[in-house]
């Protein structure tokens, strides 16, 4: 991993911290932003790609698997009225 990349996940770790605690805070993003002089389009830009980066960890999933189902005739359906 280069310098940049470990920059980069450092400041990642960091706003993820934040936004975590601004989570738990019971203040709204204006409020919790205001209180740590940090403006709110930085949030915003930050919470984008913490989001991004989770989606990119995620497993990647294999194709679905279907269930083979058996059909019966209609005639030996008993239908309940």
């Amino acid at each position: 991993m280069d310098t940049k990349q470990v920059a980069r996940q450092y400041r990642l770790e960091k706003w993820s911290a934040l936004i975590t605690e601004r989570q738990t805070s019971g203040l709204n993003v204006r409020e919790f932003y205001r209180e740590r002089n940090i403006k709110e389009r930085i949030y915003y830009y930050w919470l984008k790609h913490i989001c991004e980066a989770a989606c990119n960890n995620m497993p990647t999933v294999s194709a679905p698997v279907f269930a083979p189902v058996t059909l019966l005739p209609y005639e030996t359906l008993t239908l309940h009225t």
